[in-house]
């Protein structure tokens, strides 16, 4: 249910992250053009949960941005990032943890003018 119209993609990883969860995923939304995968990685402390109820009270265009990727099963990170970069269709883009990754306004622009031919960004931020 990704948005057509987008440019980058941003990726966000959580394994147990319940508590940060709805400030990374409420960061991505201060940005146009932007699709969100949230990939979690079979937490037991209702991340999954938490992220549901967090889309139910967005408007229907917002919520069209967003892909889950949950996993049934913890496979680990680079197993569950894999599975993000199957779902990314956009010509850039950029993972964040979702403990420490909150995407900022204008990071799109700033991702595209930095070099345009390098399409993955891996963002931290604290």
């Amino acid at each position: 249910m990704a948005s057509v119209s987008a440019l980058v993609t941003v990726g966000i990883v959580a394994f147990n992250h319940a508590e940060f969860i709805v400030d990374a995923l409420e960061s991505t939304l201060r940005e146009e053009s932007c699709r969100v995968i949230v990939a979690d990685d079979a937490s037991t402390d209702g991340t999954q949960g938490v992220v549901r109820k967090w889309l139910l009270g967005l408007s229907d265009q917002d919520a069209m941005r967003f892909t889950l990727v949950f996993n049934d099963d913890n496979v680990g990170l680079n197993a569950t990032l894999n599975l993000v970069f199957a779902e990314v269709t956009t010509p850039t883009s950029s993972i964040s943890r979702a403990m420490t990754g909150i995407w900022r306004v204008g990071s799109r622009a700033r991702l595209n003018s930095w070099n345009p031919l390098v399409p993955f960004f891996h963002t931290e931020t604290h």
